[in-house]
């Protein structure tokens, strides 16, 4: 799955396989394990062979078939369901009601919608940022639509700890750093300089698909 979202082909084409071969009425639990990577994977190398599978899916049976887990086998729910939110799009809405990242910023359960809502604050420190990370950064995310400035001071600094930082914080602030003049190949050579030490190199997905496709995101739900 790494070689996959890496972009070799045959690797490609074989976890895409593996989902095509996906029904909803197939009684196999082994296809259940890794649903949501094999889609990760396929979103950061291939996104429109992902696209066609989830139109695939979506015409069976009906049109809600993924907002109910009863009402498919549990990888058609898991894989269809992290697929849909690959290619969901959030909007600002600058008529909401704003949010403070001093009220949010630490905080391991944030709303969904403070991603459309406007933050007061139009800078945030390292100080700021540390407190979202000590908790896996979840309030990172509501940041991608926000017009705030991000000291680069913060990108430097995690940018050296990125084998003793939650992955998911860690990719959601390289993710952010495309704002800024951070310079992206930073990441790269830190991430290959700890890469012996990695105990759990699926996790790695998330890196992986930070560094390798500047467009990729992971699925804002993931909270």
């Amino acid at each position: 799955m790494l070689a996959a979202a890496a972009g070799d082909d045959r690797c490609i084409q074989q976890v895409y396989n593996t989902l095509a071969s996906y029904t909803w009425q197939s009684n196999y639990p082994e296809l259940i394990a890794y649903a949501e990577w094999r889609v990760f994977s396929i979103s950061i190398s291939q996104p429109e062979l992902l696209k066609e599978l989830l139109a695939g899916w979506e015409r069976k049976p009906d049109n809600n078939n993924f907002e109910n887990p009863n009402n498919c086998t549990a990888h058609i729910y898991i894989a269809g369901h992290t697929a849909r939110n690959f290619f969901k799009t959030q909007q600002l809405d600058p008529t909401a009601e704003p949010w403070s990242w001093e009220e949010y910023g630490s905080k391991e359960l944030v709303p969904k919608n403070l991603i459309n809502r406007p933050l007061k604050e139009t800078m945030l420190t390292l100080a700021n940022i540390q407190k979202s990370v000590e908790v896996n950064g979840y309030a990172l995310k509501a940041l991608r639509t926000q017009p705030v400035k991000i000291d680069l001071t913060v990108f430097e600094h995690y940018s050296q700890l990125i084998d003793s930082i939650p992955y998911y914080a860690l990719t959601l602030l390289i993710e952010l750093s495309r704002k800024t003049d951070f310079r992206s190949d930073i990441w790269i050579e830190n991430v290959l300089r700890v890469f012996p030490k990695i105990q759990d190199p699926i996790e790695l997905m998330y890196i992986t698909g930070g560094l390798l496709n500047p467009q990729w995101q992971i699925p804002s739900w993931r909270s």
